[in-house]
């Protein structure tokens, strides 16, 4: 339930700020107070003289002694990043807002949405944005301003060095070649089963399997057990196109030229292998039938070892290897399944969190030295930040998965299930599947006009080229904002 708060709120967010963000163009492009050796010094500027960029020919910022920061509610990593930055800087004065101090947590992320959005219009804020899909128009953020460019500050930092991290997902903020943001974390689809429940349903599959493969199998689960009531798919419900299209490698939107790609053979196959899924995702939900929790305590092992569920998708791709995982392998065969690329490309991740600096921040340099502690290894490799999933820093998610693979053991709270130590071979191997990744396109409102547009079609009350051509309405209006 709590979950499920937190994630209503963050909608809640993301529509406050996909206003407050837009309408920052007019401030962010002509009111911004960006401090250069010309301005009148301020008291806290630290006296420095800007520095050069040598791959734009514009200055960088003076430092100053000073970093504002908003701690978000249940985001630990800013804990952690705060304790580093104020031992490697004490000279500096960071003043944190925390909104995690009540002992209510929907509270702590409405007063945490009012005041965000209310400092951001009013052109104030953190010095450093940290968001996770709070930000729903992240391409129109990123033409209208709301962010310094960060390339310069990379370019010039000789202690810092972009080939230690996996490529296709750090340069994912680079937008009309600017870098104005840089993903701290990310996730790939991954679908875990095994070798036993697959052959209980009569199915056959590899765990590199093409997407026709992939879907085939899907559909004729779903076909062969749409009156089970008591075999699932999926061990989630709200499993919506939103979730669905951006694994699967479908672009739709090509944001730089504005061109709208809907009627494709490939959007189409991944429509009809969505619909093919609805029934036993919705509609059973709305006949009353209740999907179990498999969430905690071995329940998500036991529910596939009873051939109930086929899958469980799996978001935290490196714990499942101590927990899920584990538990499937001291009886059965696991098997770890990412979802397939639809072009027959490399799997397809989606970022989780990603940090930028406030355009108009007076504290440019203290915001990139806290970014650059963000993506540090003492802060990507950790156990003990639980809001972080895949280090976008490829050692540090090295050392992550053994060291969680190496405290594998014991067993669930009844002693039900026990957990087997997955072998070196089988985590490297899964590791580097981790980083040999693409990344296709952010999220963004548009799928929830896919999702409105196409509902009739998996209801069947509209056909699929009725419902084609209101979606490519919709987008056209929508890119064209």
């Amino acid at each position: 339930m709590m979950q499920n708060n937190r994630l209503v709120h963050r909608t809640i967010l993301a529509a406050l700020l996909a206003l407050v963000f837009l309408g920052l163009t007019a401030c962010t492009n002509n009111d911004a107070v960006i401090p250069t050796a010309t301005n009148e010094p301020d008291a806290s500027v630290v006296s420095e003289l800007p520095v050069s960029s040598p791959d734009t020919g514009t200055s960088l910022p003076t430092k100053t002694n000073k970093l504002i920061l908003y701690n978000a509610p249940q985001q630990d990593i800013m804990d952690v990043a705060i304790r580093i930055f104020k031992s490697k800087f004490p000279e500096v004065e960071v003043e944190v807002r925390d909104f995690n101090s009540g002992a209510d947590n929907q509270q702590n992320v409405d007063n945490f949405i009012s005041v965000l959005t209310s400092d951001l219009t009013a052109g104030k804020g953190p010095d450093v944005i940290m968001w996770w899909f709070e930000i729903p128009d992240i391409y129109k953020t990123m033409e209208a301003g709301a962010f310094e460019n960060l390339a310069p500050y990379f370019a010039q930092d000789e202690t810092f060095h972009t080939d230690e991290f996996t490529t296709a997902i750090f340069d994912a903020g680079i937008y009309k070649t600017q870098r104005f943001f840089v993903p701290l974390d990310y996730s790939v689809s991954t679908w875990l089963t095994t070798q036993e429940a697959l052959q209980n349903a009569g199915l056959t599959l590899s765990e590199t399997p093409t997407f026709a493969e992939f879907t085939e199998q899907i559909t004729q689960y779903c076909q062969k057990y749409a009156a089970d009531n008591n075999k699932w798919i999926i061990d989630t419900f709200r499993y919506s196109t939103a979730l669905f299209l951006p694994w699967c490698g479908v672009t739709y939107l090509d944001y730089e030229t504005g061109t709208v790609s809907v009627d494709t053979p490939e959007f189409k196959q991944a429509m009809d292998t969505y619909k093919v899924m609805y029934d036993m995702l919705f509609k059973r939900e709305e006949r009353g039938v209740a999907l179990p929790q498999p969430y905690w305590n071995g329940d998500t092992e036991k529910l596939i070892m009873n051939n109930r569920l086929l899958f469980s998708r799996e978001w935290n791709a490196l714990w499942l290897l101590s927990d899920r995982y584990a538990g499937l392998l001291t009886t059965q065969t696991p098997m770890l399944i990412q979802m397939p690329n639809i072009t027959g490309g490399k799997t397809v991740a989606d970022i989780n969190h990603s940090v930028g600096i406030r355009k108009n921040s007076e504290n440019k340099q203290n915001a990139y030295e806290f970014i650059k502690i963000l993506l540090s290894d003492e802060v990507q490799s950790s156990t003990t930040i639980y809001s972080l999933n895949i280090p976008v820093r490829t050692e540090s998610l090295t050392k992550k998965a053994n060291t969680i693979v190496a405290r594998t053991g014991g067993g669930n709270g009844d002693g039900s299930i026990r957990y087997t130590k997955p072998s070196g071979e089988m985590a490297t191997s899964y590791v580097q599947s981790l980083t040999d990744v693409t990344y296709t396109q952010h999220r963004t409102r548009a799928n929830e006009y896919v999702w409105e547009a196409m509902l009739p079609y998996f209801e069947g009350q509209k056909s699929y080229e009725a419902c084609i051509a209101e979606l490519q309405n919709k987008l056209e209006l929508y890119i064209a904002e």
